[in-house]
């Protein structure tokens, strides 16, 4: 019996099987290589946020620990992803984030010559990786989103190649984050619950060896990194339940309520997000569930934290959904009418992406997709001296003189301790003055008695000779209900000695 060919079309062909231009995936290679570059740095300037980071780096430069002298939701090496450049801060920080551009572009590397991905592919990949950016650059911390981005690259790659050394680095990798910030150690803890799910839904031969690894690697890397930057278990213990004490009341102290477009363009974007995830369920049901299930709960967890304070901070969200897309494009069939559709949601996607880039970043948020800040910041580190020279003129401009201490108040205090209560530092008393930091370094994230506590006890026990405030409140709250703990101590031991215009 001889049967007739069935009709094939050219749309249901496979893509081609040969890598592609050499030249092409190289230069997507590059510019990827260029759009993950963290090099960081920050010039001393006026506002609430910089005022942590001004904390995080004086505490290193002063020595103190996190867990027993200060808490922040950000570990030991967290001012090595922001640095200012006091004391030795700077140049630490530098060969740090050398150290994880090197990393990331071994991983990038490993995605682009080892994965099989066709070069279609990675453009796709590159395009989306290109999106994610500012989330890299959010809020002085976004280096955190970075060495996710790179914990979940490596755990796609364990799926599609193998290999127990990509594996074993993801956990190494997650157990490092805490030491920058907890919170995002407990997503990539997310994303390899999910890994090892899939192994064991699928009835993976290797599924116990996964579970066990997962277990071990990630708890013996944040114990040693503990025992090297912490100075005691009971410092350690301080910071994990600190921590997660201020994340947890976050959600509830800081929620604001923002334009309801936005959460239009959120479940729009998981529209896309869902589609693209279909194609890729419907040509490969294992991929489809191993995507599901390690993209899942790190998606969730980046829409909470873009919402929960609807305002900048819903750029996390839409940029994770660029991570999450960039990965799908890996896992896209090979046969061309699944990936022609699944091109089709780019141009959705970018619409809402451009949209809210520019109206929460602005036109630096094009600068970094584009690969050009981060290289134009690692350009400058070609001579530290003059970079350091950069840093103060650029400090300079940022004070206008109104906002100079008073000199009375400053020759009052002189050389002797000062706490500064208010919401935002200034560099005159960083730097012309003997500044002590109490444990939760702003006053206004001490969201519940416990943290309150920490704070109303250093100043019962510890408190300096004199306290600045300029009677600011973050979310024009009532000054005296922030830190009801705190006050009290402070109306109990200190009295008003000077009240001056600044």
């Amino acid at each position: 019996m001889i049967e007739a060919p069935a009709q094939v079309t050219v749309s249901d062909l496979p893509l081609q099987t040969q890598s592609g231009n050499p030249l092409i995936r190289w230069a997507l290679f590059l510019f990827c290589v260029a759009v993950v570059c963290p090099i960081r740095y920050y010039a001393e300037s006026y506002g609430v946020d910089i005022s942590w980071v001004q904390a995080m780096n004086l505490a290193a430069w002063k020595g103190l620990a996190v867990g027993r002298d200060i808490i922040w939701t950000t570990g030991p090496l967290s001012h090595l992803v922001f640095p200012l450049d006091i004391g030795s801060n700077l140049t630490e920080a530098l060969r740090f984030q050398y150290a994880i551009w090197l990393l990331m572009g071994a991983v990038l590397a490993d995605v682009f010559f080892s994965s099989g991905a066709r070069v279609r592919n990675l453009a796709l990949f590159s395009l989306y990786l290109a999106f994610s950016a500012p989330l890299y650059w959010f809020n002085f911390v976004g280096l955190d989103g970075l060495l996710t981005t790179g914990v979940l690259l490596l755990l796609t790659m364990v799926f599609l190649s193998g290999g127990t050394t990509r594996y074993v680095a993801a956990l190494i990798l997650t157990g490092l984050l805490p030491m920058v910030k907890l919170t995002a150690g407990m997503v990539t803890g997310g994303a390899i619950a999910g890994f090892v799910a899939h192994r064991f839904l699928t009835k993976h031969a290797e599924r116990w060896h996964a579970l066990v690894l997962a277990a071990v690697v990630p708890t013996v890397t944040m114990a040693g990194m503990s025992w090297l930057l912490l100075p005691s278990i009971d410092a350690a213990k301080t910071y994990v339940l600190a921590s997660l004490e201020v994340a947890r009341n976050y959600s509830s102290a800081m929620a604001t309520v923002g334009d309801a477009i936005e959460i239009a363009g959120a479940a729009q974007t998981l529209a896309w997000i869902s589609v693209v995830l279909f194609i890729v369920w419907r040509g490969d049901s294992s991929k489809g569930r191993f995507a599901a299930l390690l993209l899942g709960l790190p998606l969730l967890v980046s829409f909470k934290h873009g919402f929960v304070r609807q305002d900048m901070h819903v750029i996390i969200y839409f940029c994770f959904a660029a991570v999450v897309l960039a990965i799908l494009s890996l896992l896209l069939p090979d046969s061309r009418k699944p990936f022609y559709n699944a091109t089709l949601v780019v141009f959705a996607y970018t619409v809402t992406w451009a949209g809210y880039a520019t109206l929460r970043v602005g036109p630096d948020a094009y600068w970094q997709s584009a690969g050009i800040q981060g290289l134009q910041l690692a350009a400058k580190t070609t001579d530290v001296t003059a970079l350091r020279r950069h840093l103060a003129r650029r400090s300079d401009r940022e004070y206008p003189a109104e906002l100079a201490l008073d000199p009375e108040i400053r020759g009052a205090i002189g050389s002797q301790s000062v706490a500064i209560l208010s919401v935002a530092f200034h560099r005159d008393m960083m730097r012309h003055l003997n500044v002590e930091l109490y444990p939760v370094i702003q006053r206004y994230s001490a969201y519940s008695p416990y943290l309150d506590e920490w704070n109303a006890r250093w100043i019962r026990e510890k408190g300096p000779r004199f306290l600045l405030f300029d009677g600011s409140a973050i979310d024009d709250r009532h000054l005296w209900t922030e830190t009801p703990a705190m006050w009290l101590e402070i109306y109990r031991h200190y009295n008003t000695r000077l009240s001056k215009t600044r």
